[in-house]
């Protein structure tokens, strides 16, 4: 096996070859980082966002006159915590506010009319909605026939199309000046509540009771943690650690979380999914009731989380099958299957497009639609895709790199053609080779515990803000051996200058014989402080190999 290339068969691109300065500066000079020590403080006005304070004077109104508010929200972890904040915000300075989450499996993503004329009966004179309703432009304009106003909070991607709702809080907005666009919905749920607290004269500070939520949804939602995510996800881990929401607490102690290792890991990974799991299998009302205090629900959410698991590793195993025999040539991924849940086609499409590289739209069928959910390669933004092939869909929204939509069962076909001719215009052969994205060179000797405790000022970690990731040149490998249950990983150690660090290479168990043929190898790696039987000691995690360059 030639290593002319990456294992793994990936391009390597080094941001920053240069070994000159501290390594946390050479980091620093490619990461828009801004002051490593921004606080809550240097979080932007809330006012800045078109519309806020025209939302919150409604809203403001509804309340001294006793009106009826209804929440939307979504059935995602965002959707979710988002609800929770406007919620027991509401309640807390007297409003008369009610909460509706919509069902993956019957209502499908953002408002409906159904919806609609159920305020309408119950009387209610004001909608807010959380993380969606930017693009429900007929669902709106009933409400306003209905003598109902909508406030619509959203993060989402924009058409040239806006809904004609009483104010639309959204940083996205083309004429709005806020300076931050990538919030989660939570975040501007957050931004609301600001200036709903100062409205209510209430003290400010006490609007960072709803920090660990914040931070909740900005990872889980796949947001960068970068600019005022990164200060709210900081101070979000903070409130985990020290003070954290009631249902967020029984989570953690239910999934096995260390109090003592808090990471964006957590909330995206560990308590993240069974949130997003009761909305995929149940009704997301479960999850927001957990947020809201229920913590008896804990159990329930991290079962549901493991019947998710199995139903979804099924799933892609049927989902590969296809793709196997239809890949070739092909830069779009579109597969459908009515056996698979609404619920879980989005974690179908996440894990096609991580393994081979494509955009993928995975469908199944609900009250006659295909329903689909899309991901995408960050070279092909997937929102200006669907937005190109708007006349395909019904119903479509979302990010460059996560949208959902729905069609006509008939318009299937035609839906593989068009997009793979947006794909084959808007891609290169190189943008569909999966790369590896490194921070700099390291030399020998600063592979040391200083520098690891010196990273630490980088965090979070996250998207936008990876754990750095080093290129090791030119080393011999030693000692190495397949290690793990189901054996698919490899330890062994790198020489540094006489030094011999211990590395591990998850997934690489299959490289063995052919690393054990000796010569010179690059690694991609990170550096963490690890402990074996009380002592201290550095170790590499490997990410990639190739042959010295």
């Amino acid at each position: 096996m030639s290593l002319a290339t990456s294992l793994t068969g990936k391009i390597w691109e080094i941001k920053n070859e240069a070994i000159e300065g501290s390594l946390l500066n050479r980091i620093l000079s490619i990461r828009d980082l801004g002051n490593l020590n921004m606080d809550l403080n240097d979080l932007h006005s809330p006012y800045k966002l078109k519309d806020i304070r025209k939302a919150v004077e409604r809203i403001m109104k509804a309340i001294e006159n006793g009106e009826r508010i209804m929440i939307f929200g979504d059935y995602d972890v965002d959707g979710v915590a988002s609800s929770a904040i406007l919620f027991q915000t509401l309640n807390k300075i007297g409003a008369q506010a009610s909460v509706r989450l919509p069902s993956r499996f019957t209502d499908g993503y953002g408002l409906n009319n159904e919806f609609v004329e159920e305020c309408k009966k119950l009387g209610v004179g004001l909608i807010i909605t959380v993380d969606c309703g930017i693009s429900d432009v007929q669902e709106i304009e009933l409400a306003n026939q209905s003598g109902i106003d909508v406030i619509i909070t959203d993060h989402h991607h924009v058409s040239p199309t806006l809904p004609r709702a009483y104010a639309i809080v959204n940083p996205k907005q083309a004429d709005c000046t806020y300076p931050f666009k990538m919030l989660s919905g939570a975040g501007v749920v957050f931004k609301l509540i600001q200036v709903l607290f100062e409205y209510a004269k209430l003290p400010a500070n006490e609007t960072h009771r709803f920090l660990d939520l914040v931070a909740l949804a900005t990872t889980a939602d796949c947001m960068p943690i970068l600019g005022e995510n990164r200060i709210m996800v900081k101070y979000g881990l903070e409130k985990l650690a020290t003070d954290p929401n009631a249902g967020l607490k029984e989570l953690m102690k239910q999934v096995g979380v260390d109090l003592n290792k808090l990471s964006t890991y957590t909330f995206g990974f560990q308590i993240g999914p069974p949130l997003n799991a009761v909305g995929r299998l149940d009704s997301a009302l479960d999850a927001f009731h957990l947020l809201n205090g229920n913590v008896e629900l804990a159990s329930k959410l991290v079962a549901m989380n493991t019947e998710r698991q199995a139903l979804l590793k099924k799933a892609i195993e049927e989902a590969e099958e296809v793709v196997g025999d239809n890949l070739k040539g092909n830069r779009i991924i579109a597969v459908k299957s009515t056996d698979w849940g609404v619920g879980i086609i989005g974690l179908i499409a996440s894990k096609l497009t991580e393994k081979y590289h494509r955009s993928s739209l995975v469908m199944t069928e609900r009250n006659g639609e295909l329903v689909g959910s899309a991901r995408s390669i960050e070279a092909y933004s997937i929102i200006e895709a669907l937005t190109r092939n708007k006349d395909l869909f019904t119903h479509f929204g979302g990010h460059d790199q996560a949208a959902g939509f729905s069609l006509q069962p008939e318009t299937f076909e035609k839906l593989i053609e068009e997009m793979e001719k947006d794909a084959d215009e808007y891609l290169n052969e190189n943008d569909l080779v999966q790369k590896i994205k490194i921070d700099t060179v390291i030399s020998e000797d600063e592979v040391n515990f200083e520098n690891i405790e010196e990273l630490e000022k980088l965090k979070p970690f996250g998207i936008g803000n990876p754990t750095p990731l080093f290129c090791v040149k030119g080393k011999t490998l030693e000692m190495l051996k397949i290690i793990g249950k189901d054996k698919k990983h490899l330890s062994f150690l790198v020489n540094l200058g006489g030094k011999k660090i211990r590395a591990i290479a998850f997934g690489f168990g299959e490289y063995l014989n052919v690393l054990n043929k000796g010569g010179l190898f690059d690694l991609a790696v990170q550096m963490e402080e690890d402990e074996w039987a009380g002592e201290r000691r550095l170790q590499l995690v490997v990410r990639d190999v190739k042959q010295k360059t």
